[in-house]
């Protein structure tokens, strides 16, 4: 996980009538960064497909925004492709076979590509709201199924956001 680049930038820039009487303020809203998650399986782990996620925990500014039962996204079936390796698979679309690869060792799985997840969007908004910077940290749980239809989740904690706010 990188959110390295999870932030947006707010400008407000005080309008002025022609008297100076200040009449309100204009806001410019920079593009929102993302916060990139890649998978890979464990050695001797089975594929599996990412199904979704839920936010588990979200932080704005010291006030706890989840909710319960937590927001839970689906769609993603994202393909985790098995740790093992062996001579015919090269890359992350497909996994070996253990019963046709006789060749196959435990090995880290292939990298997905990035998942790229926009948590600094929402900002903006609030940093308007309170003429002021803003921070976010977020808690995810991933879901999904493995190769034999197990079910399994994992966390990932203490994903940063901001939105950065300055004034004219």
């Amino acid at each position: 996980m990188s959110d390295a680049s999870s932030s947006v930038t707010v400008q407000g820039q005080v309008q002025k009538d022609p008297q100076g009487n200040i009449t309100g303020t204009k806001y410019t809203i920079g593009p929102a960064g993302t916060v990139s998650f890649v998978f890979n399986a464990r050695p001797g782990s089975q594929a599996a497909y990412i199904l979704g996620y839920e936010i588990i925990r979200d932080v704005v500014d010291g006030v706890n925004m989840a909710t319960t039962p937590p927001r839970r996204e689906t769609g993603m079936n994202t393909y985790v492709a098995s740790g093992y390796a062996c001579a015919r698979v090269s890359g992350g679309t497909q996994s070996c076979d253990l019963n046709l690869d006789k060749d196959s060792t435990m090995a880290n799985g292939a990298p997905t590509g990035a998942l790229n997840i926009n948590f600094a969007g929402g900002l903006a908004q609030v940093a308007i709201d309170k003429k002021g910077s803003v921070s976010r940290s977020t808690d995810l749980r991933f879901f999904g199924i493995s190769a034999t239809n197990q079910p399994f989740s994992f966390d990932v904690t203490g994903i940063n956001s901001r939105a950065i706010y300055s004034e004219q």
